[in-house]
């Protein structure tokens, strides 16, 4: 039987799992458009989704507004445990995001979701993530739907225990 993507493990999957032994596939995917019926609130790693090595991203530059336009809830994440919520709102503005402090969230931000995003269901949340050690584990581990930007690790994406719900090549 197919799954709502149309995949049946054959081409564009990848077999994935949060525990060893969990049979679930990565899907590959276009982009963050592909996904915008399932999901109401997209986080973007403030690393190389949206802004790469201090320039913006031209996908990502695109993709904002468009998310905007249709009603979606839009913010950014940086769990690295020194990082300064003013600073990443300051890099992002100057970039060309319009992004609100209170729309970056910090590690112990993904505690609560429901005080940056309010009435949103916790299975509408998608992270938009560049990492899979650093990103994707600590979303998996809080029960969030997960995509990769990076088309290197998604194609050898069957090595790991851990791994995302969608993979892509650009946001």
């Amino acid at each position: 039987m197919h799954d709502r993507y149309g995949f049946k493990g054959g081409s564009g999957t990848v077999d994935a799992g949060f525990i060893q032994g969990e049979k679930k596939q990565s899907v590959q995917v276009d982009g963050v458009m592909d996904l915008v019926r399932d999901f109401d609130v997209f986080l973007f790693s403030i690393h190389a989704t949206l802004i790469r090595n201090g320039l913006t991203v031209p996908s990502g530059a695109t993709l904002v507004p468009k998310l905007r336009k249709l009603d979606k809830r839009i913010g950014v994440f940086c769990l690295n445990h020194n990082a300064c919520r003013d600073d990443i709102t300051a890099q992002l503005n100057r970039s060309g995001y319009s992004i609100t402090n209170n729309r970056v969230l910090l590690r112990d931000d993904l505690n609560d979701l429901n005080h940056p995003f309010p009435f949103v269901a916790h299975n509408r949340v998608l992270m938009v993530c560049s990492d899979v050690l650093n990103e994707v584990v600590p979303a998996k581990s809080k029960g969030l739907a997960t995509l990769l930007i990076d088309n290197q690790t998604c194609q050898g994406m069957a090595s790991f225990a851990i791994s995302p719900d969608f993979c892509a090549g650009s946001v």
